[in-house]
């Protein structure tokens, strides 16, 4: 980009001048300026249905201001259309976790009974995190 930007100025002598560093500048704006357009477009480009679901699971986290939940609070909280049963989640949870979004919490305490739900505790910055950029 810097060249083109280089040789937009100069064409006939650009060819054997060297790039100056105000055309290097020049392109990291033009950069920059498309950055943000070009991170939503890929984005939606790789979307699917467990993308769908971890930017529903994201956006349930941030709108209740939660620190830590559960598989089935997260569950209840989202809508049946969405999920059918608890486990439908885990793949978008895994998606959450490999962006840093959520971690696993403390391995829940023995009941005798039903295991209990894996807790998930809310990194401390993710509502900040999942704004759009502009």
């Amino acid at each position: 980009m810097a060249g083109l930007l280089h040789l937009a100025g100069t064409l006939r002598p650009g060819w054997e001048m060297p790039v100056p560093p105000r055309h290097v500048d020049a392109a990291a704006r033009v950069g920059q300026y498309f950055l943000g357009h070009a991170l939503a477009v890929f984005d939606r480009m790789g979307a699917g249905p467990t993308l769908d679901d971890a930017r529903a699971g994201l956006d349930w986290i941030t709108r209740t201001h939660r620190t830590g939940f559960t598989r089935r609070d997260a569950f209840s909280g989202l809508s049946r259309a969405r999920l059918r049963k608890v486990a439908d989640f885990d793949a978008a949870l895994r998606v959450l976790e490999d962006h840093g979004y959520v971690r696993p919490g403390p391995a829940p305490a023995p009941t005798g009974g039903r295991p209990a739900s894996a807790r998930w505790e809310v990194h401390p910055r993710a509502a900040e995190a999942a704004q759009p950029r502009s």
